[in-house]
């Protein structure tokens, strides 16, 4: 070929690669599925964010809402017009019809927030229904008790230990309500139920040496930060009150045709145990030892568990919303994202690559190879030129 031709071979692949980076897949798949769809957020403490300041004064102040919490992390991504309607303190009768008070004012009912045309709900509530803020009591001196604000009481499975019983018989129907009430008001919304993270690990994962920690460290300031201060017995029971409470979820779910979330497995190894590496919750850290106080957020999920929240909601989104329609077959038409770089078996054509910028491990396989081809034709272009000038 000629110096001329070659150089517009060139000039088309390099039309090529930028065909093919143009039109590369977005990072989610379900993005343009998604874009501007009406998204409503309903929930507590565990769905506002609450530990994560700073807070929004939406719906009002006092409601512990944070911008980096899980509704407006999925928002972002995804392009979704969010109303988020979650508030710390809430309980299933605040979402459906009953105002709530808080230091910053009066909430309405969070389901005031739905609409005839909003497509996407999600829900984390129940956890205040369960007694989760009793649990905040158990906050033990050492792993046999007793507690620290009842001397007295060695542990709180020996007060609280009907709880799972109370789940089932009293929370669970809640949800039945709940869910009929958010049909009602926006009868075309996918609905989706994000349950709790585990609070306690079960027996499966506990380490042998348990998972005590002590919020009093010496007695003296600076108290310790982030610790589990539950006795052993309590530590099992919590685990238990989670159980129960992702199992009532689950079922109210199934019975009412919506998407649940059970997010107790996948999280069974992040707690605040002593010796975990990668909690994603806060643990206890005292404030205040007369009485004893503990500090906000205590419990609840950090910016890891949020990251962790936020991919389970994520994934059950592009479920609920493919980028593409499923096949005759039944099985989605897109093509799994590996997340891996495509890299170059020639180190010789990396090397060229280097020295212009372009970065062959953010291209597909196809456009690295365009590349590739492209610039050895300039190459060449420049040597065959250099040797008739010569």
């Amino acid at each position: 070929m000629t110096p001329r031709i070659v150089a517009r071979v060139a000039a088309i692949a390099c039309i090529a690669v930028a065909t093919a980076v143009a039109t590369s897949a977005p990072a989610h798949a379900s993005t343009a599925a998604l874009a501007e769809k009406k998204y409503v957020a309903l929930g507590d403490s565990f769905a506002s964010g609450y530990g994560l300041p700073p807070y929004s004064t939406t719906p009002a102040p006092g409601c512990g809402q944070s911008a980096d919490n899980v509704p407006h992390r999925v928002a972002r991504t995804y392009g979704l017009q969010l109303t988020d309607a979650t508030c710390a303190g809430a309980t299933i009768g605040n979402v459906v019809g009953t105002a709530q008070q808080v230091p910053g004012g009066t909430v309405p009912p969070q389901l005031d927030a739905l609409t005839a045309d909003t497509s996407v709900v999600s829900v984390m509530i129940g956890g205040n229904d369960a007694g989760f803020v009793r649990l905040a009591g158990c906050v033990a001196a050492s792993p046999q008790g007793p507690l620290l604000q009842s001397p007295s009481v060695a542990n709180c499975a020996s007060q609280l230990g009907d709880l799972p019983r109370l789940i089932e018989t009293s929370v669970a129907p809640l949800y039945d309500g709940m869910f009929a009430a958010i049909r009602q008001k926006a009868p075309n919304a996918e609905i989706i139920m994000l349950g709790y993270p585990s609070l306690a690990p079960t027996d499966a994962t506990a380490p042998d040496a348990g998972c005590f920690s002590s919020a009093l460290g010496n007695g003296a300031p600076p108290l310790p930060a982030n610790s589990f201060p539950f006795t052993e017995v309590d530590r099992a029971f919590i685990a238990e009150v989670s159980a129960a409470l992702d199992s009532a979820q689950k079922a109210a779910v199934e019975r009412n045709g919506a998407r649940f979330v059970s997010t107790l497995a996948a999280s069974d190894a992040h707690t605040p145990c002593a010796g975990t590496t990668d909690p994603y919750l806060n643990g206890v850290s005292l404030i205040s030892l007369s009485p004893p106080a503990v500090a906000e957020g205590a419990m609840h999920p950090n910016s890891a568990g949020q990251a962790f929240l936020e991919s389970q909601l994520a994934a059950a989104l592009e479920a609920a919303f493919p980028a593409s329609p499923p096949t005759a077959g039944g099985e989605d038409a897109r093509q799994p994202e590996t997340g891996a770089a495509t890299s170059t078996a020639a180190t010789g054509a990396t090397t060229e690559l280097a020295a212009t910028g372009v970065d062959l491990a953010a291209l597909s396989a196809p456009a690295a190879l365009i590349v590739v081809l492209g610039l050895a034709m300039v190459i060449l272009v420049r040597k065959r030129t250099i040797r008739q000038v010569g």
